[in-house]
Parts: structure tokens; C-alpha cells; sequence
């Protein structure tokens, strides 16, 4: 049995992290203190990178999971994508999580307004072009 102050939570799986935590369908697990989160001190040096799939941004959704690595970073944390340049930084956990969200969409706009981006670039476009559909 787990301690009261512990939940558990996927490692390597798929997570809805809107609006707060997540809503896992999981295989592996990894446990995370529900009291340290509350609190506001999710920082946990020397804590293993963590592999998430997001299955939705905040204003699209993905025909396929997003795979991204979440990992300690001095005070916080630092959320990066495994296929695309893109990361975020925050204090938190989930902060860093949607900090990228926001990110990914970010670049997905910038990059729809032309064509005036380097191979790799246009790349990159295509695939989220592929990957994002907005609103559903």
C-alpha cells in the first residue's frame, strides 16, 4: 500500500493536462507527492526525466500523441519536445508541461503565415500541418 500523501502516476504514457494534473491511462508508473505539488514546490532535483504523450494542445487536438520529455532542471522544470526543437521552462511541473503546449502552438502559427523558413523549418511545418487539428 502507498502512503496517503502519494499518488500514482504513468511514466511513458498518455496524460490530458488540462487544466490541472492528468488523467492517465497508464502500464508504468512513477510516484509523485500529491502534498509537494499542492504547495506549490514540485522541483525535485535528482528526480529521472519523465516520457509523456500529450493526445491535445490547448486549442487543437493530435491525430497522433506528441511525445515529450519532462526532467528537473535546477529550481524547475524543462517540458521538451522529442521530435521538434521546442521546450519550455517554468518552477513546476505542469507549468513547464503547458508552458510547451502554448509553445507548440505558438510556432505552429508563426510558421502558417508563409513559406519563408529554412528546409528544416518547412519540414517541421508540414509535419504539425499533419499533426494539429484545430478544435476538436
Amino acid at each position: 500500500m502507498f502512503p496517503t500523501n502519494q499518488k500514482i502516476y504513468p511514466q511513458n504514457n498518455t496524460f490530458n493536462l488540462s487544466p490541472v494534473i492528468a488523467e492517465p491511462s497508464w502500464s508504468l508508473y512513477v510516484m509523485i507527492d500529491v502534498e509537494r505539488i499542492k504547495r506549490g514546490n514540485d522541483s525535485t532535483i535528482g528526480d529521472p526525466p519523465v516520457e509523456l504523450e500529450l493526445t491535445r494542445l490547448n486549442s487543437f487536438s493530435l491525430t497522433a500523441p506528441l511525445k515529450i520529455i519532462v526532467q528537473p532542471d535546477g529550481e524547475g522544470w524543462l517540458a521538451e519536445t522529442i521530435d521538434y526543437p521546442l521546450y519550455c521552462y517554468d518552477e513546476t511541473y505542469t507549468g513547464a508541461i503547458e508552458g510547451l503546449k502554448l509553445e507548440i502552438e505558438d510556432v505552429y502559427y508563426d510558421l502558417m503565415k508563409d513559406n519563408d523558413f529554412s528546409p528544416s523549418w518547412l519540414e517541421i511545418k508540414n509535419q504539425l500541418k499533419t499533426l494539429l487539428r484545430v478544435g476538436e
